[in-house]
């Protein structure tokens, strides 16, 4: 191959990536692809206050006040998120939903499964300073966001 193929060749791919990620980068601002993100953040944020609620006393009151709100706000969006993690799963068709993969839906239908049941360990935990401040944040990105 000349240098000059090569030049073309890999101007040609540069060019492909370039659109490709592109293309990505819409998918991942349209509305079904905010919402299913806003759906896999309650998850993360549900599951996240039942390890603290085990150390921290009344969490769960000061989150599930917090969550219901900001939930209501997003109750749209988490609608539309869970309806196409259903979808998803269903198709098995990842190209009809670009702003997701095999593993985030697997991730997902598991974090759903397990917060739909009680929790298996309930017993008190010892908080140490960066759980606590794990925990505090997720009450305050309830708080912040609009």
């Amino acid at each position: 191959m000349t240098f000059m193929k090569v030049r073309v060749c890999a101007g040609c791919l540069i060019a492909i990536l370039a659109v490709s990620s592109a293309l990505q980068a819409q998918d991942r601002n349209t509305p079904d692809a905010r919402a299913f993100k806003r759906f896999l953040e309650s998850l993360s944020l549900r599951r996240n206050a039942r390890v603290c609620e085990r150390g921290i006393p009344d969490y769960g009151k000061t989150f599930g006040v917090l969550y219901g709100s900001w939930s209501e706000r997003h109750r749209d969006e988490l609608t539309r998120g869970q309806a196409i993690l259903s979808e998803a799963l269903k198709t098995n068709d990842v190209k009809k939903y670009p702003f997701t993969n095999r593993a985030a839906l697997v991730r997902a239908k598991e974090a759903q499964s397990e917060l739909a049941n009680a929790p298996k360990d309930t017993s008190p935990i010892k908080m140490d300073a960066p759980i606590s401040a794990a925990c505090e944040k997720v009450l305050a990105a309830l708080k912040d966001q609009p």
